[in-house]
């Protein structure tokens, strides 16, 4: 146990980096990428001499490193972290766990996943006009009353549509049929519904290239049917705690129409709570290729609850998140690079920090410089320990 002192210091040193990474745009237009990443730089060093200096001497001969952040140290990536003249990611491979738990093995699933399952470029604007998929046997209808009882959509801007997210989506296929030797399912436009997920058991790999958000303030009455239930959950000042997986979800078709729906309609908003009623067992990979997906309610002492951890909960063994936005065209470029490195073998943290690695050497290669803006916002959580990683290789062998 190494002690890193008090947490004041250290919070203050990751809103200071949270705050640059937000939207960099502007500041590397003005000042170019070089002067705008030594910028980042300098914030991050302050960071690493919080976190990162007093573990060097237990951390630098491990080749990958598996991380347990508390509180707001989940909200920054350690890949991108200074280590001499480079970044972490230049000499370490790096995936996170929700908590200790994720470290035991919990056997692999008997369950014979389907098809990989790929969803991208909704049509936000479409107007629903079928009613939701039917419940499946088995989900918790619970679950599913109180999601849709404090559905987010009304609370949420306008999205605009992600084309970008098409070209990406066609560029993983022939990947993913190598990886899983089955074609994928590949829904765009007014086919990428929100009901697809939740129906859909145990995809493979599932692939999901939409916008995601987090709301930090979102208030929502609880039902009348779980009011006797939360008010053993009140907080203080007597008010209903507020339920962190319904401030997360993914934006698909339909999620910008206000107006009635159909009786029995999705939103088009796919919430954390719909995502912990869905059937992921025998799903070996999930992949958010989305804005924002990586984030959650902080607490310390249990981390964040976000997307991620639905998709674990749900069943999936391991999940590829993002921290922030990243312009659609940057993201189709990593995640295309991390299917390409997967097929190529090894594990999946090892698989993005080449695919990143591509990255920064493509950007220094052309602008003199890696802003980790452009690369590092997608970071890898497992559950089960190496059990995901050998999900992936079965899948490859078994014909």
């Amino acid at each position: 146990m190494i002690d890193l002192g008090p947490a004041e210091p250290i919070e203050k040193a990751v809103q200071a980096v949270r705050e640059t990474l937000h939207d960099p745009r502007k500041s590397i237009v003005e000042l170019g990428e070089p002067e705008a990443e030594r910028e980042l730089k300098a914030r991050l060093g302050r960071l690493a001499d919080l976190v990162l200096t007093p573990l060097r001497s237990r951390l630098d001969k491990a080749s990958q490193w598996v991380l347990g952040p508390d509180a707001s140290l989940w909200l920054v990536p350690f890949e991108a972290l200074p280590l001499g003249d480079g970044y972490v990611v230049e000499k370490h491979a790096v995936r996170y766990v929700t908590s200790g738990r994720d470290l035991l093995p919990n056997g692999r699933s008997s369950a014979r996943p389907g098809p990989a399952l790929v969803l991208a470029d909704p049509d936000f604007d479409h107007k629903p006009d079928q009613k939701a998929a039917p419940v499946r046997k088995g989900t918790n209808t619970n679950l599913v009353a109180l999601s849709g009882g404090l559905a987010a959509s009304e609370k949420l801007p306008a999205f605009a549509r992600l084309p970008g997210t098409a070209a990406e989506a066609a560029a993983v296929v022939p990947a993913l049929q190598r990886l899983t030797r089955q074609p994928p399912v590949l829904k765009t436009g007014t086919d990428a519904q929100e009901g697809l997920v939740k129906t859909t058991k145990g995809p493979r790999i599932l692939v999901l290239s939409t916008h995601g958000y987090f709301l930090p303030d979102q208030e929502a009455a609880a039902p009348e049917l779980f009011a006797d239930a939360l008010q053993s959950a009140m907080s203080k000042d007597g008010k209903p705690l507020e339920y962190p997986l319904l401030r997360c979800g993914l934006a698909l078709a339909g999620a910008n129409f206000k107006g009635a729906r159909p009786a029995g309609a999705e939103d088009g908003v796919l919430t954390g709570l719909e995502v912990v009623g869905c059937d992921l067992t025998g799903t070996s990979l999930v992949v958010l290729s989305a804005c924002e997906t990586g984030l959650g309610q902080v607490q310390n002492g249990q981390g964040v609850s976000g997307l991620r951890q639905a998709f674990h909960v749900a069943g999936a063994k391991a999940v590829l998140a993002s921290l922030w936005q990243v312009p659609d065209r940057q993201t189709a470029e990593l995640v295309t690079a991390f299917f390409t490195e997967l097929e190529k073998g090894g594990d999946q943290a090892e698989a993005l920090r080449r695919a990143q690695l591509r990255v920064i050497g493509r950007r220094r290669e052309l602008d003199g410089a890696a802003h980790p803006f452009f690369w590092a916002a997608f970071t890898l959580s497992v559950a089960g320990g190496d059990e995901s990683d050998e999900a992936l290789r079965a899948d490859r062998d078994d014909p």
